[in-house]
């Protein structure tokens, strides 16, 4: 069984302890975002009035995608698998940008 990190600026753990980077990026502000149970996703952020998503991975990647309306959103946080939710419902469905 291995060692869970220290607990430190820029980290958030996951219910499992997987390490998340949230360390803020003054540039590019980003969405506030909630933890998330995936193997391939960490956490994810909305803005209903721009239907604006903050998808951020388990390697630090974070992207926003625009366009995507409420139920999409809502429908990725209700999946029973988010990684597959978001291959088959927006990755590739909606303009993005890597943050």
């Amino acid at each position: 069984m291995g060692t869970r990190p220290e607990k430190g600026a820029g980290r958030a753990y996951t219910p499992a302890g997987q390490v998340c980077h949230k360390e803020p990026d003054e540039d590019k502000p980003d969405l506030e975002r909630v933890l998330v149970r995936s193997t391939s996703l960490c956490s994810v952020g909305y803005d209903p009035t721009t239907e604006t998503l903050d998808v951020e991975f388990r390697d630090e990647r974070v992207y926003r995608y625009r366009g995507v309306p409420p139920e999409v959103h809502a429908g990725l946080l209700a999946a029973p698998s988010l990684g597959r939710f978001f291959l088959a419902h927006i990755r590739g469905k909606y303009p993005c940008e890597r943050r």
